[in-house]
């Protein structure tokens, strides 16, 4: 399960992505919600991908060698798990209303294709 220390700094990295506005009550809903939308949407597998990537603050290819898989598939599983909860997400908290979909904060170091 996930600690609140642990949600505390995923809904950082989501603070810093908002406009500016005093923001903490829908961070708080969003805390309360992500850990169920995750389980709701997403693979074990992506799910765990999502928590060491983001919570955990592991680089791809750390979470790789701790798992024993090839980079990509974590890239994949992450990047797929983000798809399927962003339309909970979005229903969930006008905070992703207004984000865009694309992910440009998961950069694997290659160039993204336009």
């Amino acid at each position: 399960m996930i600690t609140d220390l642990q949600m505390t700094y995923a809904a950082f990295d989501l603070w810093l992505s908002a406009e500016g506005e005093d923001n903490r009550a829908e961070l708080e809903r969003v805390k309360r919600i992500l850990p169920m939308i995750l389980e709701e949407c997403c693979t074990v597998k992506q799910m765990e991908y999502i928590k060491l990537y983001f919570i955990e603050r592991m680089s791809m290819r750390e979470i790789a060698l701790h798992c024993g898989v090839n980079a990509s598939s974590v890239c994949r599983g992450i990047h797929c798990g983000l798809d399927r909860a962003y339309p909970y997400l979005k229903f969930c908290s006008p905070l992703f209303i207004k984000a865009p979909q694309k992910k440009e904060h998961l950069r694997t170091g290659r160039r993204v294709r336009k």
